[in-house]
């Protein structure tokens, strides 16, 4: 214990203050926890500005202990010497006695009135301490309830999931942000909202499906990005995929921004198809024109071409030509087939019928019919080329 005097007094100051900013200020590291107690040590956590103060301990109670019993006894007092300085003497009755007795009991009494504010100060911090034990002893229902959740913020509640943030609530599952609410899904971000499934962003909304990002909204299907819906007319959360802003409003279908992907069966939308039919990419097997029809045709960036069609009824022993519907798609001969739809008005099959031989050219073909009825028949044909 340091031993410093007071010149102009000539008392003896055994303890000094601490000095510092946020003189209270403690830290609190959990040695082990329960949910009916939690151990913790305690060490100091302010930022000091000079030296530090008197400890209070048993070393120094036991040194002011043994100064009271001295003078007590009247054995030391502080006197000045010819250096001007206090130093401990034994009482010597030289003078007025009744005046050193007197000036013994104002330094005493001085001794006294330091100790006991030192004395206060120190148990105002050991008490603000202790009460912050308690309040921690107070508020484990917070950490963990008795059915093993675990909440944190003013008015959070669960059963036994987890709720952090004000006025968040969920049953099992998990609630962050303010005012989330879940019941066995997750809900993360301020009014997020799910029963079983998962909700992330401001707003986000979910029955069973999931729902990421600000004000997305869905029902037992998927909506990702900022407000991203998948929403009947009424705004009821439907079963769809939804991806960037926008709505989709038709069940079992998937849509991309406001472009329809996929219908109900899986179908691609014939509007997402318009490159394959114009061959703006650069795939050999795409088609460059085509004409859908029952003499129709087909072609392909790569130059393959098909065409097809079905003649008019050909008389018995009397020859058709054919002309390709697009006569311009055949850069060479190409291979043709045919073969009868039916013979003749009875149902009968009548005798055969051919291709007229050097017929073939780019642009056709000929047919020639021949039979022993009167009905004729209509011929279905299919060409392939370059």
């Amino acid at each position: 214990m340091s031993d410093n005097t007071d010149n102009t007094t000539g008392i003896t100051e055994y303890f000094k203050d601490r000095e510092s900013n946020y003189s209270n200020r403690r830290k609190l590291k959990i040695v082990s926890q329960t949910p009916n107690e939690i151990i913790v040590d305690i060490e100091r956590l302010d930022e000091k500005t000079g030296e530090d103060g008197t400890s209070v301990n048993a070393t120094t109670f036991n040194e002011i202990f043994a100064q009271i019993t001295a003078a007590e006894k009247g054995s030391v007092v502080k006197v000045k010497n010819s250096n001007g300085e206090y130093e401990s003497k034994d009482i010597q009755f030289d003078s007025d006695p009744q005046m050193q007795i007197n000036n013994e009991a104002t330094t005493r009494a001085n001794f006294d009135d330091n100790l006991q504010t030192q004395i206060s100060t120190n148990t105002t911090n050991i008490s603000n301490i202790f009460n912050s034990i308690t309040n921690i002893t107070n508020n484990t229902a917070k950490l963990q309830n008795t059915q093993g959740g675990f909440t944190a913020g003013n008015s959070s509640q669960a059963t036994a999931g987890g709720a952090v943030g004000m006025n968040t609530t969920t049953t099992s599952g998990f609630a962050g942000g303010h005012s989330a609410t879940s019941d066995w899904g997750g809900a993360i971000g301020v009014n997020a909202s799910t029963q079983l499934g998962g909700a992330v962003g401001s707003d986000a909304v979910s029955t069973n499906g999931g729902a990421i990002g600000s004000y997305t909204k869905t029902g037992n299907g998927f909506a990702g990005g900022y407000s991203a819906r998948t929403t009947d007319s009424a705004g009821n959360g439907i079963d769809a995929i939804q991806l960037g802003t926008g709505t989709n409003s038709t069940t079992k279908t998937f849509q991309v921004y406001n472009f329809p992907l996929l219908d109900a069966v899986g179908n691609i939308n014939a509007a997402r198809m318009q490159h394959y039919f114009t061959g703006n990419v650069n795939n050999p097997d795409l088609i460059t024109s085509k004409k859908l029809a029952s003499n129709g045709y087909i072609k392909f960036k790569s130059g393959l071409a098909i065409q097809w069609g079905r003649t008019s009824r050909i008389a018995d022993y009397k020859s058709l030509n054919v002309t390709y519907p697009s006569e311009s798609l055949f850069t060479a001969i190409p291979k043709v087939a045919v073969s009868n739809e039916y013979s003749s008005d009875d149902g009968t099959w009548n005798s055969a019928f051919y291709i007229v031989e050097n017929s073939i050219s780019k642009s056709g073909f000929k047919i020639y019919s021949r039979g022993n009825r009167g009905g004729g028949r209509i011929i279905n044909w299919i060409a392939i080329g370059y």
